[in-house]
């Protein structure tokens, strides 16, 4: 099944392609980077690129769902140019911290995570829920005993479903501990530690939004709305042509060229307009990678590139500042961690909560 399921996962260049879609913020019509457009079958059929534009959306999948941090969840169901979203209201908790010798800030995260693909009539579409744990350091200064790599997630409890279709059968199953390479959550999101500053321009309304700009894109993109700070990240600014290509693949002939890298992080606003890792609300992360390398045409007989997406929403649930001992006992502990859903993650697409129920029956 390992084999098949990963071929699966990669295949989505095969999808039928059909209408295009272009998002946008409907106070001042700017696009909407990363959003996550899925058809009722709960299949993703893209992620918003830097115009706000989903390509290939099948005429057959409508109704569309489209996700975004900080916009109300907006089900789309004809074939339209343009959509406008409109900004989420949320009850925030408050952020109490606590003084100390304490520089080490260990986080526990509600995760999910959404991977899809297809090749003609083969489809996959994989949810997954993690409790993560991440550690980073409270402050620019070095910890000795600390490890960098600790700012990563890791997965303390997770629990997948996948649902394949092929030759005319459709199967719901849980995927094998040996198929978690097909999580590509621990290397996309993370914890952010950079602390945001408001400009006078943002704070008293002149203009929507304050933009940073890459080498060849716009790098940073800073919003305001009623309770929230948005921070959305482009991995790809700096890169021509909005694609990198990591040159160890290449030494594989695993050519792997990333097309789409994004981060939206949300705050809970505040009347200082600075905003910092006790701020920290939410996150959700995106990519959308295509292979070319030659070892990947080679083992799945095909002679274009192949494709895959994956779409993360990151709810932390709890945050400890902690000594540097603690901090070395708490990563050196695997005990397993109970699943506690945030309060803010939304309802789950019913085609997940189909799959979820007919692999509890």
């Amino acid at each position: 099944m390992k084999p098949f399921i990963f071929i699966l996962l990669l295949l989505s260049a095969g999808i039928v392609r059909g209408d295009d879609l272009v998002i946008v913020d409907a106070a001042d019509g700017s696009p909407v980077i990363g959003a996550s457009v899925t058809g009722r079958s709960g299949i993703i059929s893209g992620i918003t690129d830097i115009s706000g534009t989903v390509r290939g959306m099948s005429p057959a999948d409508y109704p569309y769902t489209v996700h975004s941090l900080g916009y109300k969840n907006t089900l789309v169901s004809a074939s339209a140019d343009t959509l406008r979203l409109v900004a989420d209201t949320y009850s925030l908790p408050e952020v109490v911290v606590k003084p100390g010798e304490r520089p080490v800030i260990r986080t526990l995260s509600y995760v999910r995570e959404y991977c899809t693909g297809a090749s003609g009539s083969d489809t996959i579409q994989m949810f997954s829920e993690y409790m993560a744990e991440t550690f980073v350091i409270d402050g620019k200064e070095k910890v000795k005993g600390y490890k960098s790599y600790d700012a990563r997630p890791t997965v303390k409890n997770a629990r997948r479903v996948a649902r394949i279709v092929k030759a005319g059968t459709d199967s719901i199953s849980t995927p094998t501990d040996n198929e978690e390479f097909l999580s590509f959550f621990e290397c996309i999101s993370f914890i952010p530690t950079e602390t945001f500053t408001e400009s006078d321009s943002l704070r008293s309304g002149l203009v929507p939004a304050d933009t940073v700009h890459g080498k060849y894109y716009p790098k940073r993109i800073m919003r305001r709305t009623d309770n929230l700070f948005i921070v959305q990240n482009d991995g790809l600014a700096d890169k021509k042509g909005h694609k990198w290509s990591p040159m160890f693949f290449k030494l594989l002939g695993l050519t792997m060229e990333m097309q789409t890298v994004n981060a939206s992080l949300a705050y809970a606003a505040n009347d200082k307009g600075v905003y910092g890792r006790d701020d920290f609300i939410y996150g959700t992360y995106s990519s959308h990678i295509l292979g070319k390398g030659k070892w990947i045409r080679k083992m799945l007989s095909v002679d274009k590139p192949i494709g895959m997406d994956c779409y993360v929403e990151m709810y932390p649930v709890s945050t400890t500042r902690l000594t540097v001992d603690e901090y070395k006992a708490q990563r050196d502990d695997w005990t397993r961690i109970p699943f506690e859903v945030s309060p803010l993650a939304p309802p789950l697409h019913s085609s997940v909560q189909r799959m979820i129920d007919c692999l509890g029956k």
